[in-house]
């Protein structure tokens, strides 16, 4: 249950005590100085709160569940970024194993997904960026004498008609 989850909480201010009910175990909360009680935290937390979290913190207050099955469905169906940008999945996933309970039966598909990915994006990088890297270069006129070597290396002088008229009565 979510209640089970209780992570980081800003703390309490002076005159305020935390206690847990002996019936159902839920916190709540003592105001000394009223004498009152509440179920609420009497200082609701900051909107970035996780970001000041140590990952022990972090860990305990998410519910690891659903987090485990995003991190299979990546490590599954890839990461669509990386496939666009590089035309292959996501490399390192073995990191969101973190957050897997049971994430050592995970670790070695991570690892053989990695060395496929690996091996995909060195023939995508030796072959096809090549390819694309000869088209760019011959586009913007850089080493033509490598890539059309029987191209003649000085520029073609275009006549205009008179000069075309001179040169023909010769």
């Amino acid at each position: 249950s979510v209640e089970n989850y209780s992570g980081y909480t800003a703390p309490l201010p002076p005159g305020w005590e935390k206690r847990s009910d002996a019936v159902t175990g839920k916190t709540y909360y003592i105001d000394h100085n009223t004498r009152t009680t509440t179920w609420n935290h009497p200082c609701p937390d900051k909107p970035w709160k996780r970001f000041d979290m140590t990952f022990e913190e972090f860990k305990r207050s998410t519910i690891l569940s659903p987090v485990s099955q995003l991190a299979d469905l990546f490590l599954v169906a890839g990461d669509i970024h990386a496939t666009l940008y590089t035309g292959s999945k996501a490399m390192h996933s073995q990191i969101l194993n973190i957050f897997n309970e049971d994430g050592s039966k995970f670790k070695q598909l991570a690892a053989a997904q990695n060395v496929k990915i690996t091996l995909q994006r060195r023939y995508k990088n030796a072959v096809v960026d090549s390819s694309r890297q000869k088209q760019l270069e011959m586009f913007l006129g850089l080493r033509l004498f490598k890539h059309l070597p029987s191209i003649s290396l000085f520029p073609l002088h275009v006549c205009h008609h008179m000069e075309s008229l001179q040169a023909f009565r010769l």
